[in-house]
């Protein structure tokens, strides 16, 4: 037996067992039931938070009706869902608000910070908090991470304008100045989601995560992410047994599947932040209690 097939074996059985302990983990935290509540909540909250996403940045692009347009060719292709019918209903929701006003806006954010008091708990009993926070700092924090939301649904808007600005473009730069910008504008989306999954996993446990694992967790649940987005939508695109089965409900149906999968994917970065930081810490106290034992000799 070659030395590199054994290498190959040793690292193969050292990333199953990884595997297995993260599993462990996210069946001992009831990965699968909070995943399933985190989807529920945040379909019951994702047309309140688009829609007080799209009115505010509608004050910043020129209107309403703009940041729908733009927004909806944003997330074409990125949510399994036909844009006509997100377009619609979410065009419906900011006409009543135009007649409700203030009372309407802060309506949207009260039933968008449903779905991140949800996801708090579950985050909580990841990193197997405690103490909870007080309600009321709990709807506090929900409501940062709205606004934070918010804001990562602007700069996706802003990302997209950018790109179909620069797609202009390529014809008059060179070709290695055309590649460098593809391989920005595709490594875009990747590195908006890690951000915000980094943000969301320091900002709603009530215990704060050390910085390094919480960005190392965001950033294999963002790949991952992307991936199954990927082959989702290829999934979607290529069978129609959905259409078949679930006729007009059937995009919904796909909408589910996909927000509760988001959920796992999310969930299962955030199980790996939590092991690294407890290894971190276990190793830091092996540490202390080795230079004091060397002290006491």
């Amino acid at each position: 037996m070659s030395e590199s097939y054994r290498y190959s074996r040793r690292i193969g059985h050292i990333i199953w067992r990884y595997l297995y302990t993260i599993y462990q983990a996210y069946s001992r935290h009831e990965g699968s039931m909070m995943a399933c509540a985190c989807a529920y909540c945040i379909l019951l909250s994702l047309v309140p938070l688009l829609a007080f996403g799209i009115a505010v940045i509608g004050f910043f692009i020129g209107g309403s009706e703009r940041a729908l347009h733009s927004f909806i060719a944003s997330v074409e292709g990125f949510l399994p869902l036909n844009p006509r019918f997100l377009q619609s209903t979410l065009g419906h929701v900011l006409a009543s608000r135009g007649t409700l006003g203030l009372i309407g806006l802060v309506g949207l954010l009260y039933g968008a910070h449903q779905a991140f008091l949800v996801l708090e708990n579950a985050l909580n009993l990841i990193w197997e908090v405690h103490e909870p926070r007080k309600w009321y700092q709990r709807r506090l924090v929900a409501l940062e991470a709205t606004v934070l939301a918010i804001l990562f649904m602007g700069a996706d808007v802003s990302a997209s304008v950018i790109m179909a600005f620069f797609s202009h473009l390529f014809p008059y730069l060179t070709s290695s100045l055309r590649s460098l910008m593809q391989v920005g504008l595709t490594l875009l989306p990747l590195v908006l989601t890690t951000l915000l999954f980094y943000e969301l996993y320091r900002l709603l446990p009530a215990y704060r995560p050390p910085k390094r694992p919480a960005f190392i967790g965001a950033l294999v649940a963002a790949i991952f992410w992307e991936l199954i987005r990927i082959a989702f939508s290829f999934f979607l695109l290529r069978f129609h047994s959905y259409d078949k089965l679930y006729g007009s409900l059937s995009k919904l149906v796909a909408l589910v599947i996909w927000t509760y999968y988001s959920m796992v994917i999310f969930l299962l970065g955030a199980e790996i932040a939590a092991d690294l930081a407890r290894k971190a810490r276990k190793d830091a106290q092996e540490t202390t209690r080795a230079e004091i034992t060397s002290i006491q000799e």
